[in-house]
């Protein structure tokens, strides 16, 4: 169920992480290009699943010129790991799910960007092993552009999944309980509007460097869409799920634009650049993993 958005025509697919369409056209007023907003059903009600259902065999051909950027750790759990993690929602995708995923090297080129994080250190909103920020995938997806020449490129976001650290970032403190864990603090206050405000932010934390990567590469098909969407207490449902159906986490923007560069930014990150990280000390700040593992 659902559009693989390799069955659709694109050269560069910008993939916003728990990116709901109210919410995108919430701003759309703001980004130029964010025009006309138009919808899809997701393959899957979370980022491994939308994974394994997207990067199937079946399109093995169109992968093998495709360079995929993501800044989403559960690349490792889908493509190395063989659908094997302690992430209870790949388990449950392992345990009932039949995938036919295609390997790293079947890639034309794949990136696990969310190394390149530091490890140790304060990262943004001063968490340690703080997820990626948007600006990794923009300097990759500009120097992959820039510097190769691929059919397609795909770059995945981490925003606007929580924890919504963007206004942490410009007032340079720590994130407050409704950034860090958005559903807990509206489950006990039942404060839904200051975590949808939040999220907002959160979303222009990423489109402001989408706007910075569209003025620098050569694009004539540009797509912004998402993985999976968001519940934010809809029929009491809050966040997403692998299997899910619910509206607000299938339905997904697909907007089309296009991209010119005009040399006016230089990526800084280094590509060789390796921190360490491990895949699974992301997913359990992303609060895919228990602590008690």
């Amino acid at each position: 169920m659902g559009t693989n958005v390799l069955d659709l025509d694109w050269d560069v697919l910008i993939v916003l992480d728990s990116c709901r369409v109210d919410a995108l056209r919430a701003i759309a007023d703001e980004y130029p290009f964010l025009d006309a907003i138009e919808e899809l059903w997701s393959v899957g009600g979370h980022s491994g699943e939308w994974m394994a259902h997207t990067f199937d065999r079946r399109h093995d051909e169109t992968l093998s010129t495709t360079a995929y950027l993501s800044a989403n750790p559960h690349t490792k759990s889908v493509f190395e790991d063989d659908m094997n993690a302690e992430d209870k929602h790949i388990e449950r995708l392992s345990r009932y799910g039949s995938w036919d995923v295609v390997s790293p090297g079947e890639f034309g080129r794949i990136e696990h960007i969310w190394r390149h994080e530091v490890t140790n250190e304060r990262g943004p909103g001063g968490q340690t092993d703080g997820y990626t920020p948007p600006r990794h995938v923009t300097d990759r997806g500009i120097a992959v552009s820039r510097n190769y020449d691929f059919d397609n490129v795909i770059l995945h976001y981490m925003q606007p999944h929580h924890p919504y650290v963007a206004a942490a970032v410009t007032d340079g403190r720590e994130l407050y309980e409704h950034e860090k864990e958005p559903w807990e603090y509206m489950r006990k206050t039942g404060d839904r509007g200051t975590v949808l405000e939040t999220y907002l932010d959160e979303l222009r934390f990423v489109l402001d460097d989408v706007e910075t990567l569209l003025n620098n590469l050569d694009a004539d098909a540009v797509a912004i869409t998402a993985d999976h969407g968001e519940a934010f207490g809809e029929h009491a449902v809050y966040e997403h799920h692998a299997g899910s159906l619910h509206p607000s986490v299938r339905r997904v923007a697909w907007v089309t634009t296009d991209a010119t560069d005009s040399r006016s930014y230089t990526p800084q990150l280094d590509s060789s650049a390796d921190s360490g990280r491990h895949a699974e000390d992301i997913l359990e700040h992303l609060g895919y993993i228990s602590e008690a593992r």
